[in-house]
């Protein structure tokens, strides 16, 4: 089976500024974070974590990259495989 995969670039972003004053603390308070699935975990210096889910947005409409792979999963040239294999059948 030949399959083709189509990648998207999904952004993510969090308002530092609206989320610093929802929890009221400053930037220097801060001492790490991290993103994982979506979610901003930031950890601050007095040890009070805060979970803030990301909005994400996605354009689905054309991919950044599109592959194609055989059965063995190497990628193919999509071209080459039109014109040698398949020329008539996708008309």
């Amino acid at each position: 089976m030949t399959n083709i995969v189509a990648n998207y670039s999904a952004h993510q972003w969090f308002d530092l500024g609206e989320i610093l004053e929802d929890i009221e603390a400053k930037l220097e308070d801060i001492a790490s974070y991290e993103i994982k699935w979506g979610t901003l975990y930031l950890t601050m210096k007095d040890g009070t974590e805060h979970d803030i889910e990301g909005v994400v947005e996605t354009d689905y409409q054309w991919p950044y990259e599109t592959k194609v792979y055989n059965d063995d999963y190497e990628e193919i040239d999509l071209d080459d495989v039109v014109k040698t294999e398949y020329v008539g059948e996708l008309k």
